[in-house]
């Protein structure tokens, strides 16, 4: 029988004869489930592609559903009670536990307002039990006009069937027929196709900044605002944790619009999201936290923009110029992008989580190397960590328990840091990590469901980590690449 050291050993020599020929960490794939919504069904997979679970609703879907951290999901489906006017309309809202169970069925739409497909969920806490509340990109009509413009309204569950708006933002609040160097307001006289206004395809939600991303594609731009206001303070241009109202804080896109040049770079997008700052369900930071990504349809890329100052939520601006910046952090071409909706997640490890919204939902790395791919059509899809259910058991019915109690290893290459995950094995674990050369580096053991080793030299090679847990032994190789 082979021991410990005879392991490493031989480890360490099949990974010399790869890495002669092969970066070794160029292709790691962060561990999680892959999450999307077609028709009237949910769909989990992890990533050897195994179908983990289906949740089903007796409605059409109508947009991009969420996965919940108690096991349940938020369901969008279509039901429109009246409203004409706009595209992809949804309208009712359910929460569809792991058993199928519906626990709630909310619907909100009449022939004034009617919700677009693209939601997202505002958890106030991190207990996994906690019921969100839903945020929604809604349309609404313009009395005595043809025209429909956009709120963001935010719902808080009540009961099976009811729910309670604790807050909206009008976006016909916040405009001028003058708009020149009036960055906070917007251009009035501007309209999309089939009497749209502002067309709000996205809304995410940054906890830490208390603010929201709104993408206007109608306006080529993304908006930010201040979801710290009363809905009273949200009408007007005072008050709030920033001060200004429900003005617009920052705006990034199309700088004509507000009278400036510079940065008039966007044009058909979705998916207008933020960057977090920890990924939920984690302890993990997200390189590149506070920043914005988009799904840039029209040119068949995907961007990630760094907001003008410091990430503390204020942009500051020059009179007479356009806000920071003038071109993305970062974007990567990629064929098949076209067409309408999609959507980009960022993950832990820096790579990116991307739907196409026609053939394939991806992971691809900052290089643009795709290292996970899985050919559905979705509107757009999400990655959710191992560790995002809280230790909730049902998928242990589904998957075993190796699956369920292996480990999970990464390298970070933004912060410099080897990441691993316990879960619930509820059993100390012997963790080591060594140089290409063999070089112990670090020995120990680790009690708790993480452990994390910081690469304080940052030096150039590969790296080798074992966990023993219970006399079983993971290992996964890394390279850190300069």
């Amino acid at each position: 029988m082979l021991s410990y050291k005879n392991i490493v050993h031989s480890l360490f020599t099949l990974l010399f004869l790869i890495s002669l020929s092969y970066q070794i960490g160029a292709q790691d794939i962060f561990p999680g489930y892959a999450f999307y919504s077609s028709g009237k069904n949910c769909y989990l997979y992890d990533m050897n592609k195994n179908l983990i679970h289906t949740w089903t609703s007796t409605y059409n879907g109508a947009g991009a559903s969420r996965l919940l951290r108690d096991s349940s999901v938020l369901f969008v489906a279509r039901d429109v009670n009246g409203w004409s006017g706009g595209v992809l309309q949804s309208g009712r809202f359910q929460i569809i536990k792991w058993d199928g169970a519906v626990t709630w069925n909310f619907q909100y739409a009449s022939t004034t307002y009617c919700p677009h497909h693209n939601i997202e969920v505002i958890y106030k806490t991190d207990d996994p039990k906690e019921v969100p509340n839903l945020l929604l990109a809604v349309y609404e009509k313009v009395s005595g006009t043809s025209l429909i413009v956009d709120k963001v309204t935010e719902i808080k569950p009540t009961g099976p069937t009811t729910g309670e708006i604790v807050w909206e933002w009008h976006a016909w609040d916040h405009r001028t027929s003058t708009p020149n160097d009036k960055p906070e307001l917007l251009k009035e006289t501007s309209s999309g196709g089939m009497g749209e206004w502002t067309h709000l395809n996205s809304v995410s939600y940054n906890r830490d900044l208390d603010q929201i991303v709104c993408g206007l594609k109608s306006f080529y731009e993304f908006v930010i605002i201040d979801h710290s206001t009363t809905t009273q303070q949200a009408a007007g241009n005072t008050g709030g944790k920033y001060g200004k109202g429900g003005d617009i804080l920052y705006r990034w896109g199309k700088a004509s619009n507000y009278g400036m040049t510079g940065s008039d770079y966007l044009s058909g997008f979705h998916s207008a999201r933020w960057v977090p700052n920890v990924f939920l369900g984690t302890n993990l930071t997200v390189p590149g936290a506070g920043n914005v990504l988009i799904f840039h349809n029209n040119k068949n890329e995907v961007l990630e923009v760094q907001p003008a100052g410091t990430g503390n939520g204020i942009y500051p601006r020059t009179a007479g110029q356009a806000f920071a910046p003038s071109q993305p952090l970062w974007k990567m071409s990629t064929p098949n992008l076209g067409g309408n909706e999609g959507s980009i997640q960022k993950l832990p490890n820096g790579n990116y989580f991307i739907c196409d919204n026609r053939i394939s939902i991806f992971e691809m790395n900052p290089a643009g190397t795709k290292v996970w791919t899985i050919s559905k059509v979705a509107m757009q899809a999400f990655k959710y960590p191992l560790t995002y259910f809280d230790k909730v058991t049902p998928i242990k019915n589904t998957i075993s328990d190796a699956e369920i109690y292996t480990p999970q290893m990464f390298f970070n290459r933004s912060s410099g840091m080897i990441h691993v995950t316990l879960h619930n094995s509820g059993k100390p674990a012997e963790i080591s990590l060594f140089t290409i050369n063999g070089k112990e580096l670090y020995k120990g053991t680790v009690n708790g469901d993480r452990f994390a080793w910081h690469i304080t030299d940052n030096s150039q090679g590969v790296y080798l980590i074992t966990v023993k847990v219970q006399g079983t032994i993971f290992s996964k190789c890394f390279s850190v690449i300069k």
